[in-house]
């Protein structure tokens, strides 16, 4: 699959920090879900997109990430 994938909670949130999951983990984690997910960060440059959201955009992964929104 060979990206990368950060998540971090917002501020305040109740979410989990991803830390909680190997990074191998949250990736397969992420790409079986059948919708499209992607995150950016504070700067807005995406930090995660999944499978579902290359099929869904026709932007691959590789173009996705750290790209500005």
């Amino acid at each position: 699959m060979g990206g990368r994938f950060r998540a971090e909670p917002a501020s305040g949130s109740a979410m989990r920090p991803a830390t909680a999951l190997p990074p191998e983990r949250f990736e397969t984690v992420l790409n079986s879900i059948s919708d499209g997910v992607f995150a950016v960060d504070l700067e807005w440059r995406v930090t995660c997109f999944n499978a579902a959201a290359e099929r869904t955009t026709g932007i691959r992964r590789e173009e996705a990430l750290g790209r500005r929104c």
